[in-house]
């Protein structure tokens, strides 16, 4: 590989970049199944990004690469981020640009990298020290396209609030039903928890930058697939920051809008979009009601008693059950 040809390959893929940093050897290394590409899309978190690197950093798996997209930060996010990078051993890449949004700078990464293996952190989520390890032995052992593992809520100050459970049936590999169950749930597949062959986007494509709970289609779109899904369980490997804004009605009706764009796409039969509309509706409600939006969350209780009536009355007594039951 010429010197070179990987950062003109980055800038010819990125558009507007205002900031470029490469180093330890980023521009020199070859594609290898036994690297591993972390990818960081950052967006200011300046209170948080030094210790996502630094979880990534400290990982015991150290053949490691990682590439840091900075969505245009008005805050000091980058310049943080590019000051801990060059203090560390690893090969990166951290690179500002114009802000666009997270899901065409995950995909930029994606075509950067050269690992075989991927996975995802956003910046203000930390890495526990041996996910990496862990799940690339059950990749390898399993002779699985994608590991996926469990992760725990933290608050702002790192404290955990509540573990992951699975979200699927563990016994019941068979992608339909899994499928079945991310669709009842109206789950996605943990975020941080994903560790991806490289190859899998060259058979189910990237992240759509036109659906706003891309997570959720791209874990609908894995298991429509003959790929191989696993778990590490032996632990959760990941934390996720509760640290986003209160989200406004707005926005919550734009995620149920693409849940549902989703579902139109993705269920298989009828019985089967129905019971997952009426989640959504009854969802929305429930957040909606979380947030202090109360006008309009009696339209979505409706809908989604109406379109499904009997599940939907069964999972709101299971969401009220749960709810009591963690406080």
């Amino acid at each position: 590989m010429n010197i070179g040809l990987r950062k003109k390959f980055l800038q010819s893929i990125l558009n507007d970049i205002k900031a470029l940093e490469l180093g330890n050897g980023f521009e020199t290394l070859e594609p290898s199944c036994e690297l591993v590409s972390v990818i960081v899309p950052s967006y200011n978190h300046e209170k948080y990004v030094r210790e996502s690197i630094i979880s990534i950093i400290n990982q015991s798996y150290k053949n490691i690469e990682i590439i840091l997209i900075d969505d245009g930060s008005s805050d000091c996010t980058y310049e943080i981020a590019t000051k801990i990078l060059k203090e560390q051993a690893r090969p990166y890449c951290a690179v500002r640009i114009e802000n666009r949004g997270h899901v065409p700078n995950l995909n930029a990464g994606i075509q950067i990298s050269y690992g075989g293996w991927l996975c995802f952190l956003a910046s203000d989520d930390v890495f526990y020290p041996t996910k990496i390890e862990n799940q690339l032995r059950v990749a390898h052992t399993e002779n699985a396209d994608i590991v996926l593992g469990l992760k725990d809520e933290l608050t702002e100050d790192g404290c955990v609030i509540i573990s992951d459970q699975l979200p699927v049936d563990i016994d019941a590999w068979d992608a339909r039903k899994i499928k079945e169950q991310l669709i009842y749930g109206n789950i996605a597949f943990p975020y941080g928890g994903w560790f991806i062959s490289k190859p899998v986007f060259s058979i189910i494509g990237f992240f759509n930058p036109k659906i706003y709970t891309e997570d959720f289609d791209f874990s609908l779109r894995i298991t429509s697939t003959n790929l191989r899904i696993r778990y590490y369980l032996d632990q959760t490997i990941a934390g996720h920051r509760q640290s986003r804004p209160i989200l406004s009605a707005q926005l919550l009706d734009k995620g149920k809008k693409s849940f549902i764009k989703c579902l139109l796409c993705h269920a298989d039969n009828m019985k089967l979009l129905r019971s997952g509309l009426s989640r959504v509706y009854i969802n929305s409600a429930f957040n909606k009601f979380s947030y202090g939006h109360l006008p309009s969350l009696t339209i979505d209780l409706f809908l989604g008693l109406v379109v499904a009536p009997i599940s939907g009355i069964r999972y709101i007594i299971k969401r009220i059950y749960h709810k009591y039951r963690q406080a």
